[in-house]
């Protein structure tokens, strides 16, 4: 009697941990989307903004369907970003070296015009003439010149690239689903000697696992099944910079080394 009673105990004891194991490994490893057709449920967008945590970026990142035509970032000319029919063009900042070049550039011109008009009404001898041909401004007049290529605040400055920003679709299975990112209008800058280069950031996203669900644990015995989403990263342009020009042997220097 008493080695029938330690038998069942032993046999109770082994199925309770086999039983345990059992839930143990469900809880763990996720289970494949094939052997739990129509049971594996939508993740809810709210869970996976929770999920993705600081890497969800409110500015370049949306859940619903942006306007594409005013974004949030949408400013005036004057504050380096212009609304355009599908985004906002913004306008790299000027460096402080070219700035200043092209403000004593304008200062000769308006010296050399104000020296020259000074001159011709003086005397209309060839030393005049001569004088004025040497610091003839261009275009005829330093004013000129003055007002449309510096002093408008509607025209972009020659070290400035253009950059339209527009709200990408993601297809499906990549959250969120709307990503901004930008493209560089214009190929050139500085009259031709740079050129407008387009600078990535790197933004983590979810990409949903194809064919695989993790278990959920519920009240009881229940158990709800969602699909499984992991990190992944792409890169989306920010900003248009105005740099020099790569030449044909520096590409092939760089390609040979």
């Amino acid at each position: 009697m008493r080695q029938a009673l330690l038998l069942l105990l032993l046999l109770a004891e082994t199925l309770s941990l086999t039983d345990a194991r059992a839930m143990r490994l469900v809880l763990s490893d996720p289970i494949s989307g094939d052997a739990r057709r129509g049971v594996c449920h939508t993740r809810p967008a709210r869970l996976l903004r929770i999920q993705l945590g600081s890497g969800f970026n409110q500015t370049l990142m949306s859940l619903a369907e942006p306007d594409q035509g005013k974004g949030k970032d949408d400013q005036t000319p004057a504050e380096g970003i212009r609304n355009t029919g599908t985004g906002s063009a913004r306008h790299s900042a000027p460096p402080a070296n070219g700035k200043v070049a092209l403000q004593r550039l304008l200062q000769r011109a308006l010296e050399a015009s104000t020296a020259a008009g000074s001159d011709g009404s003086s005397s209309a001898d060839d030393s005049s003439h001569s004088t004025h041909s040497r610091h003839r401004p261009i275009r005829g007049d330093a004013n000129y010149f003055a007002q449309n290529n510096a002093t408008s605040a509607n025209s972009p400055m020659p070290w400035s690239c253009q950059m339209e920003t527009v709200w990408r679709k993601m297809p499906p299975g990549i959250f969120p689903p709307y990503v901004q990112t930008g493209r560089c209008v214009q190929r050139s800058c500085m009259f031709g000697a740079c050129e407008c280069v387009p600078k990535k950031y790197v933004m983590k996203i979810l990409k949903r696992v194809p064919d695989v669900c993790n278990p959920i644990p519920g009240v009881g015995d229940r158990t709800r099944y969602e699909d499984a989403w992991a990190v992944s990263r792409i890169k989306v342009t920010v900003h248009c910079e105005c740099s020099r020009r790569r030449t044909r042997q520096r590409k092939k220097a760089v390609a040979a080394s």
